[in-house]
């Protein structure tokens, strides 16, 4: 499977710099002691790959004071994909990354890519590192919202942020608007997208599926809609019976030939006359007022597909938005029962606890301002209910108007229809009375008169072909929908038996490696493995442990995936940033045994751990493994010299 790594990280402002040296592959460690600019340096390279950072952005309540005071300022960074170079540019305050190939600069292209997505079918910075990992982008529903995995969703598993409370083993999750996008159902799929590749498959194969039910459902709408279209056009010319598209090109056929005897009999009958002007000019007029109403005709016919399509689109909108409602009410029903939505709530006998400020229900210390919620209040569902509803409304509202004026264009299409064939009869009786004025032959006034029937006759069934062409057309979108829901389901099924057989035997493995690593750094822990319906790690079976055990327990998991990515090939793209972990009171002797399982993995394996730390806070062993020094005198962010650009 893929790789990614980072071989340099640079910052540029007006005011401060940072350039790190070439970082190769191995472990390579950030040294230095508290407030030297160690976190700030992974904030860079998260920043640099997509991710949200707080402290760069100045509406935040705790700025990076030197960054968001600097100007012109931008991070780069040298990363390998697959073991092809490319440089990353963002600008702070921009959320658009610059993609060059370093690897062959001579014939290099660079691609700016945003980092959200805007259109459903736009083109990410995610899309294109997930696209060069070898993972594809997969569909996640959560509550009322579908949404795509981002590379900073699976980064929860590569980025072992500096957290007080290591408690929570994912980084937490990007907010990104009023409400925290997380559950479980999301940490579920990003453990499973990392550890599996027939489990990356399964979640694909989902995906298509919810794509293909969604497509069947939007041809289901536009041909129920454009059916209800043809009939009232169809009636409007006359037709009230149901003729399908072979049978209507057979019979324009036969009435095209029966046209084309006619104009050769007329034009016989003609070269034996003499017209004058006056008769030539009444025709001419009267062929023009014919032509201008055929021309008023065609242009309702298209003003009331214009419509079809206008209320095909919004019935497909409606359909999504009903759906979003349907399970908002189904949620709030049940908390109506339950009284879920509460962060005061016991999750397991949902009785209610009085929980004490900065401490979780299950009686752990956390930091109140980033307590993760992996629910919405009822206040909240309500909320998005009424603007949901306010937007059905408006959907509705817009229908209404629309088939209001596809009634009163089909009545206007109907009346030209009428006018149309009015002047077709004035037409005939003018070119009748021409006849008679310049032919002797009575034959005449019967040729027009048959000529102009039959070109009414394919003028009516040419238009309801066209009907019933698109018509079949909406018809073949169902079928191949239809089709591929079936195919999209079965893939689905194949699939879900080969991913539970993978998941079943990653868990073992992980169980087996993480067990080992967790005896060897804590004396007391006789147990460790993976609850398998969270895959968070459960340590001697709950029992409790003083809270600095909590700081091995987060790291060997993140360290159980790296290895477990070298050894097999799974989706986890074989990096760790680890931002110093030396946290919740550990001390340094028990961190050292925590770091120094970094030794397990093989030495000429290809994978990359940057780790930050404190001064000769690491195994005396990996003291050549230290790639920057930092101190209080000397921190990341160096002041740019009045001569620098």
């Amino acid at each position: 499977m893929g790789s990614l790594a980072i071989r340099r990280v640079q910052y540029s402002g007006a005011k401060y710099s940072f350039s790190s040296p070439e970082f190769g592959p191995g472990l390579s460690i950030v040294e230095g002691p508290n407030g030297s600019g160690k976190s700030t340096f992974f904030n860079l390279i998260y920043f640099g790959l997509g991710g949200r950072v707080p402290e760069f952005e100045t509406s935040s309540n705790e700025v990076h004071k030197e960054i968001v005071g600097d100007t012109n300022n931008f991070v780069h960074l040298a990363i390998a994909v697959n073991g092809r170079r490319y440089g990353l540019t963002r600008r702070i305050g921009e959320n658009w990354i610059s993609v060059s190939p370093l690897s062959d600069a001579e014939h290099a292209v660079t691609e700016t890519l945003p980092i959200f997505r805007r259109e459903a079918d736009q083109k990410t910075f995610s899309d294109w590192l997930l696209e060069g990992l070898e993972i594809p982008v997969v569909e996640i529903t959560q509550g009322t919202r579908t949404f795509k995995l981002n590379f900073t969703d699976l980064a929860r598993l590569i980025f072992h942020n500096q957290s007080p409370d290591p408690h929570g083993v994912f980084k937490p999750a990007e907010v990104t608007s009023n409400f925290v996008s997380d559950s479980l159902e999301v940490r579920r799929a990003i453990f499973q997208i990392l550890v599996g590749k027939t489990l990356l498959s399964l979640y694909v194969a989902y995906s298509k599926l919810k794509r293909a039910e969604r497509d069947r459902e939007a041809a289901r709408l536009v041909l129920a809609e454009y059916t209800e279209i043809v009939t009232q056009v169809s009636r409007a010319n006359g037709i009230t019976e149901v003729i399908n598209g072979t049978h209507l090109r057979a019979r324009i056929a036969e009435l095209a030939e029966q046209a084309q005897k006619l104009l050769a009999e007329r034009a016989a009958v003609l070269g034996s006359g003499v017209r004058s002007t006056d008769i030539v000019v009444g025709v001419e007029i009267a062929k023009k007022d014919y032509e201008l109403a055929l021309q008023r005709q065609a242009e309702l016919q298209n003003r009331l597909q214009e419509l079809f399509n206008e209320k095909a689109r919004l019935d497909e909108v409606r359909f999504v938005l009903r759906e979003e409602i349907d399970r908002i009410e189904k949620i709030l029903y049940t908390h109506e029962q339950l009284k879920l939505f509460s962060a005061d709530t016991c999750p397991y006998c949902l009785s209610t606890v009085e929980r004490a400020a900065d401490r979780c229900v299950c009686g752990s210390h956390v930091d109140e301002s980033q307590y993760q919620r992996f629910f919405y209040s009822a206040s909240e569902y309500v909320e998005i209910l009424s603007s949901k509803a306010k937007s059905l409304q408006t959907l509705d509202a817009a229908g209404l108007d629309i088939r209001n004026e596809t009634a009163s264009v089909a009545e206007s299409l109907g009346q030209a229809t009428e006018e149309s064939r009015r002047l077709r009869d004035a037409l005939s009786a003018i070119a009748d009375e021409a006849s008679d004025q310049w032919s002797p032959d009575e034959r005449m006034s019967q040729i027009e008169e048959t000529l102009f029937s039959v070109r009414d006759q394919i003028g009516s069934l040419e238009q309801a072909l066209r009907l019933e062409e698109k018509l079949a057309g909406y018809q073949r979108r169902l079928t191949t929908t239809t089709a591929a829901v079936d195919d999209a389901r079965r893939e689905v099924s194949l699939l879900d038996a080969a991913a539970r057989q993978e998941l079943s035997g990653r868990i073992s493995e992980f169980d087996e490696v993480y067990s080992e690593m967790m005896q060897t750094v804590l004396e007391n822990c006789r147990t460790a493995f993976l609850d398998t319906n969270s895959y968070l790690p459960v340590v001697n079976n709950k029992e409790y442990r003083e809270a600095s055990a909590d700081v091995p327990k987060r790291f060997l998991y993140y360290l159980t995936l790296l290895m477990l990515s070298v050894r097999e090939a799974i989706p986890f793209p074989r990096l760790l940033l680890v931002d110093t972990p030396e946290t919740a009171g550990i001390d340094q002797e028990n961190l050292i045994k925590n770091l120094r399982q970094i030794s397990k993995i093989p030495d000429d394996a290809d994978f990359q751990i940057l780790l930050s730390t404190g001064v000769g806070k690491f195994p005396p062993e990996f003291a050549d493994r230290v790639r920057i020094r930092l101190s209080k005198e000397s921190k990341l962010l160096q002041v740019r010299e009045a001569s620098e650009g």
